[in-house]
């Protein structure tokens, strides 16, 4: 298969799962269309062809051709450093044939560009019933915020070593967000949970879940306990929401969220949580990425679309039978 239809197979995948919905995320490419006749040339170069087709600045193809072959394994991890590109080539030279590298993190411009994801909180604030003028003004202030976080970073070390190994590397952020979200909202819809328990419980009947929790990683309630009652329930899986204490009050109070699942939260958020009494339930980053993962290669297999995977960096694979390699952590005991 080729690099490029391997690419686009997988941010098809994130827009039929996209949270704000599929004919939202089309709508907004048409726009993107329309705004970028009137660009200058050093904007359209800017912005880049891929602008117009891929709604996920956060997911990339960072190094490697367009028809570039992809036939045989693929080394898949959460995030990728240079340790994990050098690691494809020196695989390569023991005779485990590496056709390409694929993080969920974004990287390279990837990375440097994924501020524009935060924007596409605005749709999905308006979806739980916040006013845009109101969603705009936070979601923008905090893009900015990130904008200046990622400016002094070093986004070019992994791209640069992939390069240089000629070993294709990809990022699929927005993709693997988006089918967790799906699956995770699918699921509590038909368990209906309560409390906040029975929430936990749904999340640990998952394999990525009790994997995660024999290393110490297991779903965690941040704010509330094991008999608060759920409420209206939003998921959040680009760790964006909750990070301004006006958001706290703005999802509570207008929104009438009573709980929020996401990734992870920061100690500052957890305090504005328990403050506006909003239950908070964190998945733990390493057992909903590799989740993620596995629901994306799983509906890439249902297109006819089937690799060998080899899992680094956190990645753990349950969901086939595929032949997958990966330390397991129970040989060490």
């Amino acid at each position: 298969m080729k690099l490029h239809d391997l690419y686009k197979s997988i941010y098809q995948i994130g827009i039929k799962n996209d949270p704000r919905g599929e004919d939202y995320v089309k709508n907004d490419l048409k726009h993107r269309k329309d705004q970028y006749k009137t660009y200058s040339i050093e904007k359209k170069d800017e912005m880049g062809s891929e602008y117009l087709k891929n709604p996920y600045f956060d997911t990339r193809v960072l190094y490697g051709k367009r028809n570039r072959e992809i036939s045989d394994s693929i080394l898949v991890g959460l995030t990728i450093g240079t340790d994990e590109i050098l690691m494809a080539d020196l695989m390569k030279d023991a005779g485990q044939n590496i056709d390409l590298v694929i993080g969920s993190y974004p990287d390279g411009k990837a990375m440097a560009t994924s501020f524009h994801i935060i924007e596409s909180q605005i749709g999905f604030l308006q979806q739980i019933g916040i006013p845009v003028n109101i969603a705009e003004g936070i979601i923008l202030n905090r893009v900015n915020k990130l904008k200046r976080r990622i400016a002094p970073m070093n986004l070019d070390r992994e791209v640069s070593t992939a390069i240089l190994m000629d070993t294709p590397y990809m990022c699929v952020h927005s993709p693997v967000n988006n089918i967790t979200h799906t699956f995770i909202k699918n699921l509590l819809r038909e368990k209906r949970p309560e409390f906040l328990c029975d929430i936990v419980e749904v999340l640990m009947k998952e394999s990525e879940f009790v994997e995660a929790e024999k290393i110490g990683l297991a779903v965690k309630i941040l704010s509330g306990n094991l008999k608060s009652i759920c409420g209206n329930i939003i998921i959040d899986m680009t760790g964006a929401l909750l990070e301004e204490e006006k958001m706290f009050d703005i999802i509570t109070n207008i929104g009438k969220v009573g709980t929020v699942i996401v990734k992870k939260l920061s100690e500052k958020c957890i305090k504005f949580a328990q403050k506006y009494k909003l239950n908070v339930i964190a998945t733990n980053y390493v057992a909903v990425e590799s989740l993620g993962l596995n629901l994306m290669f799983q509906a890439l297999e249902k297109r006819g679309i089937n690799f060998d995977l080899v899992g680094c960096s956190g990645y753990r694979h349950f969901r086939d039978k595929r032949r997958v390699k990966y330390i397991k952590y129970d040989e060490f005991q």
